[in-house]
């Protein structure tokens, strides 16, 4: 994330949080979670993603130049 952020000196990118969570509270958040995006294929139309995000108290972000795996390595440049 922070180096994402351009270093936290990226415009309105300035802050970043530190979020310190238990096992517990991880699991909770993964049910009550909306994707911070419109995702076709995941949602239905755009009203039905807004009515998900109005209704959930966590977003989901996933940074697309990394891979979903536990490792920390980069994809292939988008550029």
């Amino acid at each position: 994330m922070i180096r994402r952020s351009g270093w936290a000196r990226k415009p309105n990118q300035e802050r970043i949080v530190r979020i310190d969570m238990d096992r517990a509270g991880f699991e909770w958040a993964l049910p009550h979670a909306a994707l911070s995006h419109f995702q076709p294929g995941v949602h239905e139309d755009r009203a039905q993603w807004r009515a998900e995000v109005a209704e959930c108290p966590v977003r989901v972000q996933w940074d697309p130049d990394w891979v979903l795996v536990l490792e920390d390595r980069p994809l292939t440049p988008r550029h």
